[in-house]
């Protein structure tokens, strides 16, 4: 049995037979197929629809300064805002909280206005309200 100083030094030895400009080529080839599993893993999640993204309708203007039709942002089922039933608070819907309430006490609206007209309060842990 190799004790680790052996096993150390024996690595050693192996690394400093190969060229540093090898092992530098060798270290970008790893850390950037790396990289590209790690977005590649990560957009699964939004090729199977598991992540949702909204878009912020806004107006874009072109380079000439002429104004383009507006983005509209699609509203999930009934609304922009969500909140429970049961509850105080009202949420984006790809917030925590509101991953949380069970389909049948979700109650939408289309405004941060109708909510809290309503008596909720915007949640404190979903960024953006």
């Amino acid at each position: 049995m190799r004790s680790i100083a052996k096993i150390r030094s024996y690595g050693k030895k192996l690394l400093d037979r190969v060229p540093t400009g090898v092992l530098l080529a060798l270290v970008v080839v790893l850390a950037s197929t790396g990289a590209y599993g790690i977005g590649y893993i990560a957009g699964q999640d939004t090729r199977e629809g598991k992540l949702e993204v909204l878009q912020v309708p806004f107006v874009a203007a072109t380079l000439s300064n002429t104004v383009s039709t507006p983005i509209r942002a699609e509203v999930p089922q009934g609304g922009q805002y969500v909140a429970s039933r049961n509850g105080t608070r009202y949420y984006f819907p790809w917030c925590g909280g509101a991953k949380n309430i069970k389909e049948e006490n979700k109650v939408w609206f289309s405004t941060k206005e109708e909510a809290e007209a309503k008596g909720y309060t915007p949640a404190v842990n979903c960024k953006g309200l």
